[in-house]
């Protein structure tokens, strides 16, 4: 598995914009994608809701439950 981290400590820097953007190609090359999105506001999650395609998967997470998450999609 691997993992791509899209992080910044500044908010607003674009990160819930170009995440699906980039997971949506991948998955349109055929792989499998999962988006994790911790930020509060849980955009990317709200926008996987009205997207009707099944890949890429979006979950959200709060940060402090991001490793048993990471976790859990592992297995």
């Amino acid at each position: 598995m691997k993992t791509v981290a899209i992080i910044s400590q500044k908010g607003d820097a674009g990160k819930t914009t170009i995440a699906p953007h980039l997971a949506v190609v991948a998955a349109r090359q055929g792989l499998n994608i999962l988006v994790i999105d911790l930020g509060l506001q849980v955009s990317a999650a709200q926008r996987s809701d009205r997207r009707a395609a099944e890949l890429p998967v979006d979950i959200s997470a709060h940060a402090s439950r991001f490793a048993p998450v990471l976790d859990n999609v592992r297995q």
